[in-house]
């Protein structure tokens, strides 16, 4: 009866590790699965934000700085463009 609990006992711990490392396999599986989901969605939508970025801000940016600077805009209604002018 000894020998039985004894090999009753080790198969059952046996089994519980087996069962402990497939869960533990699961999970890591699971997680790195999400991490690159997550990856090729960030990427996806960088081009998006880069285009906002590029065609609307920066844009915005030099209307700004256009309108808040009246040396540059008492020389925009002028028929030639004195580039040294401007840039002094």
């Amino acid at each position: 009866m000894k020998i039985s609990n004894a090999i009753q006992h080790k198969f059952f711990s046996a089994i519980t590790v087996v069962v402990l490392s497939v869960a533990l396999s699961g999970v890591i599986a699971l997680s790195k699965s999400v991490e690159t989901q997550s990856l090729l969605e960030q990427q996806s939508l960088t081009p998006a934000f880069n285009l906002v970025v590029e065609e609307i801000l920066k844009t915005l940016y030099v209307a700004e700085t256009i309108a808040r600077a009246s040396p540059l805009k008492l020389r925009m209604g002028e028929d030639t463009i004195d580039e040294p002018r401007i840039l002094a």
